[in-house]
């Protein structure tokens, strides 16, 4: 469906985005993006927004009654307009405040060039540094130490560092109260310097100690007879910080850090604010009532204390109350920004409730970025509290049962896998392994949770069907931070009973990973490409070795570790039993042993032996400890104890052979260690004490060879014959008489 929304023609050429910047948005900008400017209190007049209020139609709509003032579109396609408050007073903006001070410390109060020389090799060394913001406070402290304004020229008959200008300013100035300051800073001294129109004449004149005490500014003239040092500390409007910066040249802007294109000092100061739609802020709804949002109602407060500001200012009113109304209208502007200011006073709605400033909406976890941009919520995944399991190889990971019936995946219905589909779609939603939902060739799904007609669940050539997950499944496996590559990772899933992810533990090191009470996310694939993807690139065989440092980044950990280590001692001995118990682990066993240790009175066998019989390869190498010394027979015999160099993440004592092999001996550690403390054999076991197995080269007793295992099978044949001739001759006698 396409919508017109009524957007101009541009005969602008279509290009791709690169880069994206961010910066200040200068007073103009903010008029011109602007549809209208917000000088109403009022926000609704007979229950439809008023023009000019906050939620002036012009801005956009909440409401499916009415259509937007701007586009003419309804709620849905709507993305909002913004408006604008112009302020009757310069304001500060607090998350400026910081690079505003350090600005006003490195230019002149009166004629606002440079404190330091540009020319000098510290300035040079400081315009090298990238990082603009690093720049401007470099530069700041080299300019703390400046108390006086180095450019000094006489022209066209003025004397700017005429010895009775400064007196006057640095003495009989200070020794008036703030108002008479800046009204004489306006009328009188600050058009003398205006008299002087050459670009390279400035003042020389001594400068102040600027500091800042939250949201204000404060100015010291160090000059002043210590008695008189509280009395000339007084606070700096942002009306008079911004004379200041608008007095910048652009050629020095670049050493500051600015751009003068794209963002100048006079920016960072507030002069018009920007009031964001109604659909950014919407209210809510309980019932007859309404509520408006945090910011609607703080935004309020704006516009009241702005209109009383401009009214009081209009009348003359006196200065303690045009500074009361900035006070309070500085307050407002800061609290609608970051109502969490150390030392500041809380904004709070009627009900005593803290006011959720923009700042509170943008940061932390469930703010805007992380919780939304950032943290969206997915399709065909799960989150769950993770436990270990070693009966799960490396690349298995047990999802509960509960979890397998929600999750599912589409597949589409052929000759191969019609039955199967068939059987699925019988069992239904409520039983593992199911069905959800049949999805025909015309594009009509059905649930088969409401479907009570068996022509509904008939399957045709071409239909899907979403089917609950099933073991052997492709999935990611992922713990968040995910701070490398090994962070995300491709599973198998194993369907298991109870509620927690369960994983092998040799995988939990590249997760970061313990079981404390940590969740982790597991992501279904959703299409044969990406199972493809994940069984041949992200799967963890693949992920053993980090690209990172070229070694390994997961291996046998905690109680198999410490099992290992013990088994491999030199005074650690198993007898035939035990070997019996820890060899039905290995698939790949050929039943022949090695020729025991200690044969007499008993037969023993190391544990190095067996731990041997796990290394199915002709080219490994294990590092020798310094407590061993021995000559490893390549593959065959391990002749040293087993440590944590040798067997987890160390480049310098590892074993390698290929994903797969690390992949089953790591498997076959895990399990071994947990089945050999149990003491019995597993119930399953295809070998039992007392069959057939080879023992070297030597013959025992209990042990015969191959060619008297054959001899033994043609007298089982015998027998068998035997007994089936005597039945049948039963039953020739029963029916005789």
């Amino acid at each position: 469906m396409t919508v017109d929304l009524n957007i101009p023609y541009s005969a602008c050429e279509l290009k791709r985005v690169k880069r994206l910047e961010l910066g200040v948005l200068d007073p103009e900008i903010i008029k011109k993006i602007s549809v209208c400017e917000i000088v109403n209190v009022d926000i609704y007049k007979d229950g439809f927004p008023r023009e000019g209020g906050l939620n002036d139609i012009r801005m956009g709509t909440i409401d499916y009654r009415t259509l937007c003032g701007t586009c003419n579109m309804n709620v849905k396609y709507c993305p909002g307009h913004f408006g604008h408050i112009e302020l009757a007073k310069p304001m500060y903006h607090y998350g400026f405040m910081n690079v505003v001070l350090n600005v006003l410390r490195c230019v002149c109060y009166h004629c606002g060039r440079l404190l330091c020389n540009v020319n000098s090799s510290k300035v040079k060394y400081i315009e090298k540094i990238k990082v603009n913001s690093l720049r401007l406070r470099k530069l700041a402290e080299l300019c703390l130490g400046i108390r006086a304004c180095d450019h000094s020229v006489e022209e066209e008959g003025l004397n700017i560092n005429d010895n009775s200008l400064n007196n006057f300013y640095n003495n009989d100035l200070s020794n008036l109260n703030m108002n008479q300051q800046m009204l004489l800073n306006k009328s009188n001294y600050t058009n003398i310097f205006e008299m002087v129109s050459k670009e390279d004449v400035d003042c020389g004149c001594v400068q102040p100690k600027y500091s800042r005490e939250g949201p204000n500014m404060y100015i010291q003239f160090l000059h002043s007879s210590e008695e008189d040092i509280d009395e000339s500390k007084r606070k700096l409007s942002a009306e008079e910080a911004l004379e200041i910066l608008k007095k910048i040249r652009k050629e020095e802007m670049s050493i500051l850090g600015f751009n003068s294109d794209r963002c100048v000092p006079a920016s960072l100061i507030l002069t018009c604010i920007p009031i964001p739609p109604p659909c950014a802020r919407p209210y809510v709804q309980y019932g007859n009532q309404r509520s408006e949002d945090d910011l609607t109602l703080k935004l309020l407060d704006i516009v009241k204390t702005n209109i009383q500001l401009k009214r009081q200012t209009d009348r003359g009113a006196k200065s303690h109350v045009l500074q009361d109304l900035c006070s309070l209208l500085q307050f407002h502007i800061t609290t609608l920004f970051d109502n969490d200011i150390p030392g500041m006073p809380i904004a709070t709605t009627r009900s005593k409730k803290p006011i959720k400033a923009i700042r509170t909406r943008l940061k932390g976890k469930e703010g805007r970025l992380r919780g939304n941009l950032m943290g969206k919520r997915v399709d065909f995944s799960a989150r769950t509290v993770i436990t270990g399991d070693p009966n799960l190889n490396i690349d298995y990971i047990g999802v509960p049962k509960s979890v397998a019936m929600t999750l599912t995946f589409c597949e589409t219905v052929t000759p191969l896998n019609y039955d199967n589909l068939k059987k699925l779609v019988e069992r239904g939603p409520y039983e593992w392994p199911g069905a959800k939902y049949i999805i025909r060739d015309n594009g009509t799904k059905y649930d088969l949770r409401h479907v009570r007609r068996n022509s509904e669940k008939e399957l045709e050539y071409g239909y899907k069907v979403e089917r609950h997950m099933t073991d052997e499944d492709y999935i990611l496996f992922n713990r968040q931070p995910s701070l490398h590559k090994m962070s995300i990772m491709g599973h198998k899933a194993k369907i298991l009973p109870y509620s927690t992810f369960r994983l092998n533990l040799s995988v939990t090191s590249p997760y970061n990973a313990d079981f404390d009470g940590d969740e982790m996310n597991l992501h279904l694939a959703q299409s044969h490409e990406t199972r493809s993807e994940i069984k041949h690139l992200m799967i963890v065989q693949r992920q053993i070795v980090s690209p990172q440092g070229n070694k390994p980044v997961m291996g046998i950990v905690q109680d198999s570790l410490l099992a290992i280590r013990k088994f491999t001692r030199r005074d650690n001995f198993l007898t035939k039993e035990e070997v019996m118990s820890l060899l039905i682990w290995i698939p790949y066993w050929n039943h022949v042993i090695p020729t025991p240790a200690i044969i007499k009175p008993r037969a023993l066998w190391t544990g190095k032996q067996i731990f041997s019989m796990l290394l199915q390869f002709d080219d490994m190498n294990i590092e020798d400890d310094k407590n061993d010394t021995a000559n490893n027979k390549v593959g065959r015999d391990v002749n040293t104890n087993v440590n944590k160099d040798s067997s987890k993440m160390n480049t310098s004592g590892n074993y390698y052979y290929g994903n797969s092999t690390n992949d089953n001996t790591d498997d076959y550690l895990e399990k071994g260690n947990a089945y050999s403390r149990s003491g019995n054999n597993h119930p399953n076991s295809p070998l039992s004490i007392g069959d057939n197995i080879n023992v070297g080269n030597v013959q025992q007793n209990d042990m015969s060879s191959p060619n008297n295992n054959n001899n033994n099978n043609k007298y089982i044949y015998i027998y068998i014959y035997m007994y089936m001739y005597l039945f049948h001759f039963i039953i020739f006698i029963f029916f005789l008489f």
